[in-house]
């Protein structure tokens, strides 16, 4: 099964707008993608609630988080059992 970026139209609209210009629910697709980019690459562990920019953690959702998780562990070539990767 192949697994498509789940904030994919987000992460691409990032690219030509400010964050401020963003939806509220685009925004916490931005920091969920925050979030498991810094667990997966950073090494940050699942216990932190908080990040650089989101320094209270109001935009923490684990619900959330956990696909976009998924798919930076593809990425970085790891096993996610019966999954593979479409780029984003």
């Amino acid at each position: 099964m192949s697994v498509p970026h789940p904030y994919a139209d987000t992460r691409k609209k990032c690219l030509d707008v400010s964050y401020s210009s963003l939806t509220e629910g685009e925004r916490w697709e931005w920091h969920a993608d925050v979030y498991a980019f810094r667990r997966v690459y950073l090494g940050i562990g699942r216990d932190v609630r908080v990040s650089p920019c989101d320094p209270k953690g109001e935009w923490f959702s684990e619900r959330m988080i956990m696909p976009a998780e998924r798919w930076h562990r593809l990425a970085r070539g790891e096993q996610v059992a019966g999954l593979t990767l479409v780029p984003a």
